[in-house]
């Protein structure tokens, strides 16, 4: 008995490495388990049925074989063979379990009824829970999907209660299939706020390094600085034609195009990095406008300073 604990001890440790290394979401394992489970309760099924039906048949008493054997005829081997019983066991219990039920095998002595009675209650609950449960994980799979759609819903009820024009009204349903991601940048955060401070570094520094090398006072700075610079981090969605005013902030453009003084900008692209300097004539100067839906990260002064009062290295990086 300890064996068989230190057995399914050893099977629990590997399934959760093996959940580590794929990342399987939790959804699409269950469905996995439910999928396991059905198969074996159809195994276990159709191996009493047959076993009972060869057996029946040993002792010469009728049975659903012979029964089937009469009405369908066919090679003798189908009725002796246990592989084969096994197929047309199997069968039964797929078709009895799922309530398809066609009536071709069915129970012929006391013995079989009894038996079909046990399975068919056992298949019918074991049924019932995998529907029940199928439908469960499948309306809980995506929940930030199901929350993109109550805001539209409440987005529309809006624009019909207020009874706005349908030109705005395609302005703003657009803009808010545009702004998705800002809910996911929200999630992002949350995740990132559980892990430890070094891993919080790492994923920062990963997630945002294409911009990183651009910047010159952050580029190779350590895990900690870019983590905080990074959760200070603000997303802003801007639609066409629309005016982006960045007065003393740094901006990344995560999606979409934008003009900065004759300058045509696109993903990757970064304005704003000289903000740290004190003398206003240095800094480049142009209006921003948003030439498509522009989403845009953007990091304010004051985070900066906060970073440099935290860290006395990045105050000696910007001194030089």
């Amino acid at each position: 008995r300890a064996l068989r604990l230190a057995r399914l001890l050893r099977f629990r440790l590997a399934f959760q490495r093996w959940m580590r290394s794929t990342g399987w979401s939790f959804a699409k394992i269950a469905m996995l388990k439910l999928l396991v489970g059905l198969v074996l309760c159809a195994h276990w099924m159709a191996c009493v049925w047959g076993g009972l039906g060869l057996h029946m048949d040993r002792l010469g008493s009728t049975n659903w074989l012979s029964a089937l054997k009469s009405a369908k005829g066919g090679d003798d081997r189908w009725y002796e063979d246990g592989a084969r019983v096994y197929i047309l066991s199997l069968y039964w219990s797929i078709t009895t379990s799922t309530s398809v039920g066609y009536g071709d095998i069915t129970p012929q002595c006391l013995t079989e009824y009894v038996v079909c009675c046990i399975c068919m209650t056992v298949m019918a609950m074991l049924w019932a829970y995998v529907i029940g449960s199928v439908c469960s994980i499948v309306s809980s799979m995506d929940p930030h999907e199901q929350l993109f759609k109550q805001s539209m819903d409440d987005l529309n009820r809006l624009l019909k209660s207020r009874k706005m024009p349908k030109h705005m009204c395609d302005r703003f349903r657009k803009f808010f299939y545009e702004a998705r991601e800002m809910t996911w940048k929200r999630i992002e955060e949350g995740v990132i706020e559980q892990m430890s401070p070094m891993l919080q570094g790492e994923c920062a520094t990963f997630m945002h390094k294409e911009w990183i090398e651009k910047v010159w006072y952050l580029r190779g700075a350590s895990n900690e600085i870019i983590f905080f610079a990074a959760r200070n981090l603000a997303l802003n969605i801007y639609a066409p034609n629309e005016e982006i005013v960045t007065e003393m902030s740094f901006c990344i453009i995560r999606h979409g195009v934008c003009s900065l003084a004759a300058r045509i900008l696109v993903s990757g692209d970064i304005w704003g990095e000289d903000m740290i300097l004190s003398n206003a004539n240095l800094r480049r100067r142009g209006l921003v406008r948003a030439l498509s839906y522009l989403s845009v990260l953007s990091l304010q002064i004051e985070d900066l300073f906060n970073v440099i009062v935290t860290w006395p290295e990045a105050k000696a990086r910007l001194r030089r």
